[in-house]
């Protein structure tokens, strides 16, 4: 039988491995960028946890003065600041042009 101090180790041990390795690989924290076209884009933050599926799609309006641009920068800008370093991935949100 394992000891609860083995398991508490083997949790901590794996929550900590998640933390630094987990969510934040290349490969997911580029997606933004790859998934990105002229009418919309997925913005994860901080990059995309898993496949490219979205947890919800917003509606842009180039008519209301809605601009894509400033999405990807805000995107961009979360994505580059020091709080990723503590926060990991998440699902992305699919922006697009609905007009």
């Amino acid at each position: 039988m394992v000891s609860k101090k083995a398991i508490l180790f083997l949790v901590t041990l794996s929550i900590l491995i998640l933390v630094l390795f987990g969510c934040t690989s290349t490969s997911n924290d580029s997606l933004s960028s790859v998934k990105s076209d002229v009418n919309s884009y997925i913005a994860c933050g901080c990059g995309c946890c898993g496949s490219s599926s979205v947890s919800n799609e917003v509606c842009l309006y180039k008519e209301k003065g809605e601009k894509l641009s400033k999405i990807i920068s805000d995107d961009l800008a979360v994505k580059n600041s020091l709080q990723c370093a503590n926060v990991g991935c998440s699902v992305g949100t699919l922006y697009k042009y609905c007009d």
